[in-house]
């Protein structure tokens, strides 16, 4: 695995989580989806294409 894997691995791990929390318990913090999505996108845009 490359750096850019596991990057990408943890970003997408960290999305999913926040974002089943920010749904399921806690809407205050919705924000946090969000920013990693964006983040994501970045880090796909970055390191993949």
């Amino acid at each position: 695995m490359k750096y850019r894997d596991i990057i990408t691995l943890f970003v997408s791990i960290f999305f999913i989580l926040s974002l089943a929390y920010s749904l399921g318990v806690d809407n205050s913090v919705w924000f946090l989806p969000v920013i990693l999505f964006i983040t994501l996108a970045i880090v796909v845009y970055k390191l993949w294409l």
